[in-house]
């Protein structure tokens, strides 16, 4: 069903395009074709997450990043024990962009914390945050009560910083 929508949108989107902008289909390239399609495709990804009340934790340049709700804590092993932060990356700006961040605290310990792989232009990524909790003590999902965040956000193409995000407090339970 999801498909289909995503289908029926698109579609909809390349007729108004073409009415709008005056020009035949069989003109445009596939490069514009699929350019469309992403377009459209994103905006059903932002639709959904409305729906489903994913907070977006903020939008610049184009770029959206959302939680999910989907979070997971990895049992322990050996010295390493991950807290997983789902997350939703939606890049519309005219650029792919990488995450990255600058430090990260959970529960008052300042943790290590891998960011999000780059999301190329156009496009949308799901992934999670890793935190990095086996110093915090933390046994379950329900101990979590406080994660702050500092992020980044970058060029991927030269690495150069685009811009850097106000700090962020996640409030998970």
């Amino acid at each position: 069903m999801r498909r289909f929508l995503a289908l029926m949108l698109a579609a909809t989107l390349l007729c108004g395009a073409g009415v709008a902008e005056g020009a035949s289909y069989a003109d445009m390239s596939d490069e514009e074709l699929h350019g469309i399609i992403d377009a459209a495709r994103n905006e059903l990804a932002r639709r959904e997450r409305a729906l489903t009340k994913d907070m977006a934790l903020f939008e610049a340049e184009g770029f959206t990043l959302y939680l999910t709700g989907k979070n997971a804590l990895d049992d322990q092993v050996l010295d390493s024990q991950y807290l997983h932060i789902g997350a939703l990356a939606v890049n519309d700006g005219e650029k792919d962009i990488g995450v990255a961040v600058n430090s990260a605290v959970v529960n008052g310990w300042e943790v290590y914390c891998s960011g999000l792989s780059v999301t190329s232009e156009g496009k949308k990524r799901e992934e999670d945050l890793l935190f990095d909790v086996a110093s915090t003590g933390i046994q379950s999902l329900d101990e979590v009560e406080d994660i702050q965040l500092s992020l980044s956000l970058y060029d991927a193409e030269s690495y150069m910083l685009i811009c850097d995000l106000e700090p962020l407090s996640l409030q998970v339970n």
